[in-house]
C-alpha cells in the first residue's frame, strides 16, 4: 500500500519528502495546490498566492512541480488584522482587539478604496485610548483599504518577484491559468480585482 501511495504522489509531483520511518509527505506548496483543487498534473504556469495566518507564500506550479517559490513573514492575515487594530488606535483613538478587528474585516474590509460607489460603513463602540470612556466610531471600507494598502503592496511585490523569475516561455501559460488566491487573507473583498487591475492577469479565490 505504501508503494502505491508513493506512486500516486510521484504522478502528481516530484517533490516528496521520505522520512526515516518510511512515511512520505508532499511538498507543502504542492499539497496546498491539491487542497484548493488545482489539477497539478495538467497545470502549467499556475500562480498560487497563499495568504496564511503567519506567512504569505507565492509560487508557480508547472510540470508537476513547484517551479518558483517566494515566502515572507512580513505580511500575513494576522499582520493585516493588526493593521486594523493600530489604525483604530492612532486614527480614531479607539482601543480594540483582534476579535473586533476581524469583525471590521468581515464587514467592511476592502483592498480597493473605490470598490463600492458608496463606501460601506461599520459602526462600533469601544473605549477611548486616553479617557477610557466609550466612543462610537463609524469605519468605512475606504478607510480600511487605505490602512491595509502598505501590506497588500508587499503581497504584490512578492507576486512581482515570482513573475520576474519566470522565463518568458512560461508567461503565456501564467496569463492563461491565472492567479489562485487562498488562505485567510484571500477573503479580503476586492483583493482579486486589485491584482487583476495591477497585473492584468485573471484571479480566482479558492478556499
Amino acid at each position: 500500500m505504501k508503494s502505491s501511495l508513493k506512486e500516486i504522489a510521484n504522478k502528481i509531483g516530484t517533490e516528496i519528502t521520505i522520512f526515516s520511518n518510511g512515511k512520505w509527505a508532499l511538498n507543502k506548496q504542492m499539497a496546498t495546490a491539491i487542497h484548493i483543487g488545482v489539477d497539478v498534473k495538467n497545470a502549467n504556469g499556475c500562480v498560487i498566492v497563499d495568504i496564511g495566518d503567519t506567512t504569505t507564500e507565492v509560487f508557480i506550479i508547472t510540470g508537476r512541480r513547484v517551479f518558483s517559490h517566494y515566502s515572507t513573514m512580513a505580511v500575513s492575515y494576522d499582520i493585516l488584522i493588526q493593521d486594523i487594530v493600530l489604525y483604530m488606535r492612532y486614527m480614531h483613538r479607539l482601543r480594540i482587539n483582534e476579535v473586533v478587528a476581524k469583525r471590521i474585516w468581515d464587514a467592511v474590509g476592502s483592498a480597493l478604496p473605490d470598490l463600492d460607489e458608496e463606501p460601506a460603513a461599520y459602526d462600533l463602540i469601544g473605549p477611548n485610548c486616553v479617557t477610557a470612556l466609550p466612543n462610537t466610531v463609524s469605519v468605512s471600507s475606504t478607510e480600511v483599504a487605505h490602512c491595509l494598502d502598505r501590506n497588500i503592496s508587499r503581497i504584490e511585490f512578492a507576486i512581482y518577484e515570482i513573475l520576474k523569475s519566470a522565463p518568458c516561455t512560461l508567461h503565456t501559460d501564467i496569463c492563461r491559468c491565472g492567479i489562485y488566491l487562498t488562505g485567510k487573507g484571500a477573503s479580503l473583498r476586492g483583493l482579486d480585482k486589485r491584482l487583476e487591475r495591477n497585473f492584468d492577469i485573471s484571479c480566482q479565490i479558492r478556499e
